[in-house]
Formats: structure tokens, sequence, C-alpha cells
């Protein structure tokens, strides 16, 4: 059972009242740009967008809806970090940490998440088009309803992972470790499978080579 983080509990309080009044905090900015950390910080819609964050510590900070395209924030610990509708289409997170981070409705589209650690992460619904994951750590990571077409998860642990009506059409799962992990609904027509065979057409819940 995942523990709610304060910012987690926080934003799952502003969805459900549907509130944005909350915006983020310029001394966070200026704080996470001098010193490269920024714990629980207060980022909503922030524009960090191409920024060279490698390494930063952003654990518990709260991105909802904040531009991150093209950001670069390889080894970054994002921890718990909420990330609800941000954008990191282009951006460079290889071997970043996002346990349990909380991403429904993200855009990843084309992002580098190399080695990535997502355990437990919520990914519901984000668009994860031509994402590379290769040998990211997905277990218990709930993908559900995600997009994940041309993905490559190659070599990836989706070990309990939730993909229940996840698009993976023409994804690579070639060497991918998916024990226990939940593929019902999820389209998979046209991806190569674990063992490298390609998934036939009608692949709906289960690869039919």
């Amino acid at each position: 059972m995942v523990k709610l983080t304060l910012s987690f509990a926080v934003a799952v309080f502003l969805f459900v009242l549907g509130e944005t009044a909350i915006a983020f905090h310029p001394e966070d900015i200026d704080r996470l740009l001098k010193t490269n950390e920024c714990k629980k910080c207060v980022l909503i819609g922030a524009d960090l967008s191409s920024s060279n964050l490698k390494g930063a510590v952003l654990k518990e900070a709260m991105l909802n809806g904040a531009n991150l395209r093209w950001v670069y924030l390889e080894g970054a610990n994002l921890e718990k970090a909420v990330l609800e509708n941000a954008d990191l289409s282009w951006a460079i997170l290889k071997s970043a940490n996002l346990k349990e981070a909380f991403l429904r409705s993200a855009n990843l589209t084309l992002a580098d998440l190399e080695g990535v650690d997502l355990e437990g992460a919520y990914l519901l619904d984000a668009n994860l088009n031509k994402v590379n994951l290769n040998e990211a750590k997905l277990t218990a990571a709930n993908l559900k309803g995600a997009n994940l077409r041309w993905a490559n998860l190659r070599e990836a642990t989706l070990r309990r992972a939730n993909l229940k009506s996840a698009h993976l059409e023409k994804s690579n799962l070639y060497g991918a470790i998916i024990d226990q992990a939940f593929f019902d609904g999820a389209f998979l027509e046209g991806a190569v499978w674990i063992d490298g065979k390609v998934c036939k057409k009608g692949s709906i819940g289960k690869c039919i080579r």
C-alpha cells in the first residue's frame, strides 16, 4: 500500500475539487536553479523547459501542469513527485528516480527514460508514445489506459504492472519481465513480444503469435 505524502494528498485534493488556484512559488524556482535541490517545492505550472537539472533533487515536489519539455533530468530524484498533466516530451530522464511518482495524463512523448525507476508510479492515461523505456523498472506501476505505441520497453521490468487497456501497438517488449503483469484489454497488435515474435492482428489482452 502506497502511503500518501503531503504533496500527493494535496494534489489529489485539488483534483477532486477541480481547483487550480495554487501556482508555483518563484522563490522555489530560484532555489532549484541555484542549488539544484528543491524538495517538496510548489512548482505547479512552472516553465522549466530546456533547463539543465541533471541530478536535481525534487523529491515530493508539486509539478502539476509544469512545462518540462526538453528538460535534462538525468539521474534526478523525483520520488513521489506530483507531475499530473506535466509536459515532459523530449525530456531526458535516464536513470532518474520516479518511484511512486504521480504522472496521471502526463505527456512523455519521445522522452528518454532508459533505466528509469518508476516502481509503483501512477501513469494512468499518460502519453508515452515513442518513449525509450529500455531497462526501465516499472514494477507495480499503474499504466492503465496509457499510450505506449512505438515505445521501447526492451528488457524493462513490468512485474505486477497494470497495463489494462493500454495501447502497446508497435511497441518493443523483447526481453521484458512481465511476471504477474495485467494486460486485460491491452492493444498489442504489431508489438514485438518478449520472445521476439510479432503480435498478430487481433492481439487484445494477449499476444497472438
